[in-house]
């Protein structure tokens, strides 16, 4: 197949995923010549609905061209003008950058921001390129913003944050808006905000999967490695310590699986249970387990999501920690890996060990889950107020603490919604 018939082939599936409502935003895809961001890579590669690695560090990947369907739901979220002065967190290959300067056009200005230099120096060369020679690439802590390009109409990160940055807000302009992938206590979302006075406000909420921001604001949420000969670390979303040993020794220990009564998709348990648990339950961590195909299928961590990252295989389950025991969520074996896959399969708890406080809390909360009806990220509502403002929480409403901000999380009634239902989707920076 030619570029041009690739190239409409990926707007096809774009199509047909429904992710693209917006006629500018699926002319911005027709118009940017995504091969010349990603030189070296099989066309056939460059135009799949997936993401694209762009620099490894040993055998993990430190950033990538995210999955296009994720960027045209995230510019849609955005909602971009031209004329717009847009900032952008996360430069990567410099794609989404040359989405967002064709969205502009001539009387906006596109300002993008990467901590690592060989990426600023190659997306500085593959706009030239592709003819996006107005945009501003800059190297530096994307936390801090752009402060001599400010204010910005919009703001996006095309990485994964923890806190709602100062700098940030302090170089947003009146009604602009803000779109971050911000982690919920381990549970990542898309959400655009909107300043209200005091405090944000978001206007859409998606679930999603990116790399993390890094450098010095990058948040506590850190991974620990648990047992490196098999490659299993814990992904644990806040600053509480954990006990590795007590964490290795259950890991070692039978396991003992426990049906739930509940069934589900996938897609089920990615864009609802799972951010219905990590807010409800007081220790939410994330199993995590690397290698081969063949390790991981022989380890301990339990499969509810696999990352394919040839030649690597990464399994992700939720858990929960308690005071003497662990818990995940669980399935039996060759259930769907695929997110897209509509087969449905009873949930399953599995206690590491002795069942205990945790696996009652875990077992719990998915019965809690299914009694409220299978709330998904499409009723969502988040607000965001500044770190140290006492304030008083509304019925049915949590609080999520940062360093500098506060998240009040609620479900809207589904009566009450204007948000359309989170589509599949993995990213990273673009």
């Amino acid at each position: 197949m030619s570029i041009d018939d690739l190239r409409q082939s990926l707007i096809d599936t774009l199509d047909r995923l429904g992710v693209v409502d917006d006629p500018d935003i699926r002319q911005a895809f027709a118009r940017v010549p995504r091969e010349l961001f990603l030189p070296g890579v099989p066309a056939e590669v460059v135009f799949l609905n997936e993401a694209v690695p762009v620099k490894f560090g040993g055998a993990r990947i430190m950033s990538s061209s995210s999955q296009p369907s994720m960027m045209a739901i995230m510019l849609g979220q955005l909602d971009v003008r031209p004329g717009h002065r847009v900032l952008e967190i996360g430069t990567g290959s410099g794609y989404n950058a040359a989405l967002l300067d064709t969205l502009v056009g001539a009387e906006g200005r596109v300002v993008t921001i990467d901590i690592e230099p060989d990426l600023v120096a190659a997306a500085r060369e593959h706009l030239a390129r592709a003819g996006h020679r107005a945009v501003t690439v800059r190297c530096g802590d994307g936390a801090l913003g752009y402060a001599e390009a400010a204010p910005y109409d919009r703001i996006i990160a095309t990485a994964g944050v923890w806190d709602v940055y100062p700098a940030l807000l302090d170089q947003l302009a009146d009604g602009g808006r803000v779109l971050l992938p911000i982690s919920v206590r381990g549970s990542q979302l898309s959400v655009a905000f909107e300043r209200h006075g005091d405090h944000l406000r978001s206007v859409s909420v998606e679930q999603c999967g990116f790399m993390r921001l890094r450098g010095a604001n990058a948040g506590p949420e850190h991974k620990i490695d648990i047992d490196p000969d098999r490659r299993v670390r814990l992904l644990v979303p806040d600053e509480r310590p954990v006990d590795v040993g007590t964490v290795r020794r259950l890991l070692d220990a039978p396991p003992y699986d426990q049906p739930t009564g509940v069934s589900a998709t996938l897609l089920d348990v990615h864009n609802g249970l799972d951010l219905w648990l990590s807010v409800h339950l007081a220790n939410p961590v994330r199993l995590i387990s690397a290698g081969s195909p063949e390790a991981v299928a022989a380890g301990p961590v339990p499969c509810m999501y696999e990352w394919k990252n040839p030649p690597w295989h990464e399994r992700v389950t939720f858990a929960v920690t308690g005071g003497t025991d662990l818990a995940a969520l669980a399935r039996r074996p060759g259930e769907p890996l695929d997110l897209a896959d509509p087969t449905v399969f009873e949930l399953l708890v599995r206690a590491f060990g002795t069942p205990g406080a945790a696996h009652r809390h875990l077992l719990g909360a998915v019965h809690d889950w299914q009694a409220a009806g299978r709330p998904d990220v499409s009723g969502v509502s988040l607000r965001a107020y500044p770190a140290g403002e006492r304030r008083r929480l509304a019925e049915g409403e949590f609080e999520v603490p940062k360093h500098h901000s506060v998240l009040a999380l609620t479900w809207v009634p589904s009566a009450a919604r204007s948000v359309a239902p989170a589509a599949p989707s993995g990213a990273g920076p673009g």
